[in-house]
């Protein structure tokens, strides 16, 4: 601090210090002025005023918190000081200025509206990076919106998927098949589970097998990127329409489910609970999930972070 600034705040204080010294000697001498008494014991007047005695304390007061104690140089400072501290306000919150004489609410008041602001810019710079995140893995715009949360659970098979959905989403681990017709919600929970991991890709089954195709001409490496990420959703998973692309969809879910990684797969095919475990010779035997996995995937399906869903009832995009 300035020297100029130190004794600025030092004839500050002794100003304020003085016109306390009036105030309080104001008061002294009123209450000490004698009173006066009718025959009946009522209070007239004093010598000096006009007024009854008892209110002679409450106007010295009003007297004393009058400007008249204090001197104009330090009403201009006081007003500059008070103007500054809006002016300071103004700059760390943006708000209208407190009132004065409401110092310690109004400040308590700014604070919580601050702490508000600064909440709600947080919330929307964290929902735009979610967002931005989950296009960049593929996901739709009608999809990414679904979480665990605002999925509905109206019927058994529903509490039961999403029960199962929240353990695969805390230990991030396990392949889990969502079987059901169109719009009951199979991509809905692929997304809320795979969204908690790290890094994931959401890609249909028809597209997967297309860049695998594309690979073959040296133009990406599909497998070499589902090796590297956490998370794998293959939606509409469909009957293969040839040997290569069988092959394919084994390996892939094969290599899934022996490294552990989280892998939400939903398909519209059906799941036989007679299911005779023979490998199908011929794409055209193929007429069940059972059949397109093969018995080596089954057989590693018997894990306990592994299950397979059944979804039932009406679209719900209707």
């Amino acid at each position: 601090m300035s020297t100029e600034a130190a004794k600025s705040d030092q004839a500050f204080l002794l100003e304020l210090k003085q016109a306390e010294e009036r105030r309080q000697a104001r008061k002294r001498e009123v209450e000490n002025r004698p009173a006066t008494f009718s025959p009946k014991g009522e209070p007239t007047a004093t010598r000096d005023s006009a007024k009854p005695v008892g209110t002679h304390v409450a106007g010295a007061m009003r007297e004393a918190a009058s400007d008249q104690f204090f001197s104009e140089e330090f009403l201009d400072d006081c007003k500059a000081r008070w103007k500054a501290h809006v002016d300071q306000w103004r700059t760390w919150v943006g708000d209208p200025a407190p009132r004065p004489g409401m110092i310690i609410d109004e400040e308590a008041s700014l604070n919580e509206s601050a702490r508000r602001k600064e909440n709600v810019v947080v919330w929307r710079i964290e929902n735009l990076v979610e967002h931005r995140r989950l296009l960049a893995a593929g996901v739709t715009e009608d999809l990414v919106h679904c979480t665990l949360e605002n999925f509905q659970t109206d019927r058994p098979d529903e509490v039961e998927a999403l029960r199962v959905c929240t353990s695969t989403r805390e230990s991030k681990r396990g392949t889990v098949f969502v079987l059901g017709p169109t719009g009951v919600g199979k991509s809905h929970l692929g997304v809320a589970v795979a969204r908690a991991c790290r890094n994931f890709v959401f890609i249909s089954h028809r597209d997967l097998w297309e860049a695998h195709k594309a690979s073959w001409r040296g133009q990406l490496d599909p497998e070499a990127r589902l090796r590297s990420i956490h998370g794998l959703v293959i939606d509409e998973l469909e009957i293969p329409t040839s040997d290569a692309e069988l092959r394919f969809v084994q390996a892939v879910i094969k290599t899934r489910i022996e490294r552990r990684k989280l892998t939400m797969i939903s398909t519209n095919l059906q799941w036989k609970p007679k299911w005779n475990p023979v490998d199908v010779e011929t794409l055209g035997e193929i007429e069940s999930l059972q059949d397109v996995l093969g018995v080596r995937i089954m057989d590693r399906m018997s894990s306990a972070e592994n299950h397979v869903l059944g979804l039932d009832g009406q679209s719900r995009r209707r």
